[in-house]
């Protein structure tokens, strides 16, 4: 889904259809998939993207005239709700990543899918989560907020946005191996898509 609301000055950001490395969407997300919950944000964008290695979903929110009812980096931006019927988080950790020329930090997590769906096993997501903010990746919720701090004193802005990718490539370990692969293909065409929006400010 895309969706936009109020902010300080309109913002635009829509995932493209077509990414780098021959990343293709086939359409829109399902309608039963996870998607983390982040509240407030300015736009909001999801796609799949399918490769001959698997399929990577992407969940993109932006930030832009952050306040008491719009943040970025907040508590209630969250995986998965308490007491959620569909999905368990399982674990939650970390992982050094290199792409689009940058070296950053990445939030991890296990993601299982509940109950025993008809006809086929419960997905196992794993899921990357990353904050992109001043023109960077960065990942712990510390990190975001130092480096957007900076931004502000320095006169660049407040804006900044959330980046969460999942795939289920039938084992943890493959399911990382995708998601570094579609890093590695799409970070700069990510990270020029976010400048472009910042520009627009």
């Amino acid at each position: 889904r895309d969706s936009v609301e109020g902010a300080a000055a309109p913002a635009a950001l829509a995932l493209p259809s077509q990414l780098s490395g021959g990343w293709a969407s086939p359409g829109a997300p399902r309608a039963d998939d996870w998607a983390p919950t982040f509240l407030n944000p300015s736009v909001e964008s999801r796609a799949d993207y399918d490769h001959a290695a698997g399929r990577v979903s992407t969940t993109l929110v932006y930030y832009r005239g952050q306040g008491v009812d719009r943040k970025l980096v907040s508590s209630t931006n969250i995986l998965v709700p308490m007491r959620d019927r569909q999905w368990n988080l399982l674990s939650e950790g970390g992982r050094e990543v290199r792409a689009g020329g940058q070296s950053f930090s990445v939030r991890t997590a296990q993601i299982l899918e509940q109950g025993t769906p008809v006809g086929r096993e419960r997905r196992r997501l794993v899921v990357w989560r990353m904050y992109w903010i001043d023109g960077r990746f960065v990942g712990s919720d510390v990190m975001a907020k130092l480096v957007g701090a900076k931004a502000r004193l320095l006169g660049r802005g407040d804006e900044g946005a959330a980046l969460v990718l999942h795939a289920d490539a039938g084992n943890v370990e493959a399911s990382h191996a995708l998601l570094q692969a579609f890093m590695d293909a799409n970070a700069t065409a990510l990270d020029a898509l976010l400048q472009r929006t910042r520009d627009t400010r």
